[in-house]
């Protein structure tokens, strides 16, 4: 069994070593999508039928310096919790081999920053005052046109486009918004391969990789760089129904922010992190029920928020043809 554990080790050694050599990332220092969102079962499409799904956010953490509501501030503290609704439809129909579907995440912001304000000038002379705001909103929606999934016995492989739209409660000039105020669309594809020691006892390995690219916040004439994102899952899971194991994420801004509002250049930004995962699936009222949890260290961030992320996942079909 020794053996079969490896792969995770693998997996934390090898992205830290492509991590290592990051350096600094769009506007505000985080992008649209949230890191960590996927977790185990990445690239599994469920079969057909509704279903509901609430992710609990929480971070909290800081960055050195990055543009909030077209100002520029310094030594940022951020502790935000977002509440993702998530509600899917899985059709019947098939497209390529495909189950198709489609999706709405409706995100609810509790966000509180603290932070010095320096200018929204270039050159200017720096303002030695501290800044304490607060935001509790609703975000912005998300919605999935397109959702395709494959499964292939052990391997299974799902792709949508998922478009961040600026819905969210945004004013020019706060530290604090819930919204981003621009539109970002973001494809993606993932893949989880399961592999089976026994009955229901085996090894799982998921990846979710996507290009988030973003359009130009009108306010602050600011468009933050295209953005690649890339998160991973390796752990096991039992006939109790427990899965246990490791995950991952990192982001790498590969263009530089533009306009007159990226005052402070480039400002490409990297991030990476690490950290357990825990889930338990259970059948309560003849349905099946996941229950997720994992959370994420970053060790490794450069123009970009960093400090520590939780993820709470409950999930469960409202109505289906055939769960597994």
């Amino acid at each position: 069994m020794h053996l079969l554990k490896q792969p995770i080790a693998f997996l934390l050694m090898s992205l830290s070593l492509c991590c290592s050599s990051m350096t600094y990332g769009v506007e505000g220092g985080v992008g649209a999508y949230p890191l960590g969102l996927q977790g185990p079962k990445a690239g599994f499409l469920p079969y057909p039928g509704l279903y509901l799904r609430n992710d609990s956010y929480y971070f909290h953490g800081k960055i050195s310096q990055a543009t909030f509501g077209g100002d520029v501030y310094d030594n940022v503290r951020i502790s935000q919790f977002v509440d993702f609704l998530h509600i899917k439809y899985v059709s019947s129909c098939n497209i390529l081999g495909a189950h198709y579907g489609v999706g709405v995440i409706l995100p609810f912001v509790d966000l509180d920053m603290k932070s010095g304000l320096r200018s929204s000038i270039p050159g200017f002379i720096p303002i030695n005052t501290t800044r304490h705001q607060s935001d509790n909103n609703f975000g912005d929606l998300v919605v999935y046109p397109v959702i395709l999934g494959w499964h292939f016995d052990c391997l299974h492989i799902a792709t949508s486009l998922a478009a961040f739209i600026p819905t969210g409660e945004y004013q020019l000039g706060n530290l604090a918004n819930a919204g981003k105020n621009y539109l970002a669309l973001d494809p993606g594809i993932g893949f989880t391969y399961q592999m089976e020691f026994e009955e229901e006892c085996g090894f799982e390995f998921s990846n979710w990789s996507g290009f988030t690219f973003n359009f130009k916040n009108d306010d602050t004439d600011y468009t933050s760089g295209i953005i690649f994102h890339s998160e991973f899952y390796a752990g096991f899971y039992n006939e109790c129904g427990l899965q246990y194991g490791a995950v991952a994420y990192l982001a790498d801004q590969l263009t530089n922010d533009r306009g007159s509002g990226a005052v402070l250049g480039s400002f490409k930004g990297h991030k990476f992190g690490f950290g357990p995962s825990l889930s338990y699936n259970f059948s309560m009222l003849k349905l099946p029920v996941a229950v997720k949890a994992r959370y994420y260290f970053d060790v490794a961030a450069n123009d970009y928020q960093e400090g520590g992320t939780l993820f709470f996942t409950l999930s469960f079909p409202l109505w289906s043809q055939g769960c597994r």
